[in-house]
């Protein structure tokens, strides 16, 4: 799959959870009762992975840089406890887009090259990679769950 591809597929996650999720969730604090609570909580590690992904586009797009920027500094994030399920998917949407920005404007020729973090090396393609698989079973259990 080309990098437009890989491209086309995050921003198809946007598009396909604004059109299955957002006509009917509310913004009732930790989801629906049923099946929109688990839509909620699905949506919340969904968030969460998208912002440790969000934090690894930044090691591989500022190197160094980014490790003194961020030592010590926590991820923050809402309690999906607290918000609803159209925060949570609105939050899910901003972090996205500012992946996309950053791996829209990515040197093509650099998604190969490896950068170190404490877990290990990464590079461009293993995030995005990673990002496409999470999309891919994430929106296959929301389905489920609205369906069933």
């Amino acid at each position: 799959m080309s990098y437009e591809e890989k491209i086309d597929q995050l921003v198809s996650t946007v598009r396909t959870l604004n059109f299955k999720v957002r006509p009917r969730a509310t913004n009732t604090p930790g989801g629906d009762p049923g099946a929109g609570q688990l839509i909620h909580s699905l949506l919340a590690e969904l968030r969460d992975n998208e912002l440790r992904a969000s934090q690894d586009v930044k090691r591989v797009t500022l190197g160094d840089a980014f490790l003194a920027l961020e030592a010590g500094r926590d991820v923050v994030r809402s309690n999906p406890d607290e918000i609803g399920t159209l925060s949570l998917l609105s939050e899910f949407t901003t972090v996205r887009e500012s992946i996309l920005s950053s791996v829209r404007t990515y040197p093509a020729d650099q998604w190969e090259s490896q950068h170190e973090t404490p877990d290990g090396p990464i590079t461009m393609t293993s995030v995005v990679d990673g990002l496409i698989g999470s999309d891919k079973t994430y929106v296959t259990r929301i389905d489920q769950a609205q369906s069933g």
